[in-house]
């Protein structure tokens, strides 16, 4: 009887251990989400949408990628805050919709082409080092003719996507040092090690 009853001291917790940590891993804990949402704060996203998943509309979307980007980099390259970046690119809307509809008609397309601010939710993606957490973010959205074709993604601000047409990563690798709490830096580096950090279990192994 004894020992069933030292068993259960040890059983109940570990189950409840256990429990937490899949619950946990089912999604993003309180503080993550908090975490995203900082993020969200300081980054403004671009967003470009193919016609179709096509091969000639997803190299026509490059193509429309590299237009939009040429004419915001000189734009957005004295920025100092996402919020800035937004403005700029809220008053230029015109522009980058001209910008991406000469790329179609050099192309002899007369598809429509769209571009607007707006929230959007995004999965995970990783970028060179950084890593952005799933969520809701601000982007520049650019679609073109039906949209219904894959996207492709990437940071305007900090100017990730610029280096001459397309930057994938700063080369110092130091984007985000400054725009982010070290927290969150921490977070969009090592997203692995820091969602280890918040799953914890409420028992220790010295108790069993």
């Amino acid at each position: 009887m004894r020992r069933r009853i030292r068993q259960a001291r040890w059983t109940v917790p570990l189950l409840a251990g256990l429990f937490g940590a899949f619950m946990a891993g089912a999604g993003p804990s309180g503080r993550e989400q908090a975490l995203q949402r900082e993020i969200s704060g300081q980054v403004l996203r671009l967003h470009v949408i193919a016609n179709s998943d096509s091969q000639g509309d997803q190299e026509q979307k490059i193509r429309v990628r590299d237009g939009v980007l040429e004419t915001l980099e000189p734009l957005l390259s004295g920025a100092e805050s996402a919020g800035e970046s937004r403005r700029l690119t809220e008053e230029h809307l015109e522009q980058v919709e001209a910008a991406a509809r000469q790329v179609l008609e050099e192309e002899g397309s007369d598809r429509t082409v769209r571009a607007e601010l707006s929230r959007e939710w995004f999965p995970e993606r990783t970028y060179e080092e950084y890593t952005l957490p799933e969520g809701e973010y601000e982007a520049l959205r650019v679609e073109i003719g039906e949209g219904g074709g894959h996207n492709w993604w990437c940071i305007l601000y900090p100017g990730l996507c610029f280096t001459g047409a397309v930057r994938l990563a700063e080369e110092d690798g130091k984007a985000f040092e400054g725009v982010l709490t070290e927290e969150a830096y921490d977070f969009i580096r090592h997203p692995a090690r820091t969602r280890i950090r918040f799953r914890w279990f409420p028992f220790s192994l010295e108790d069993f």
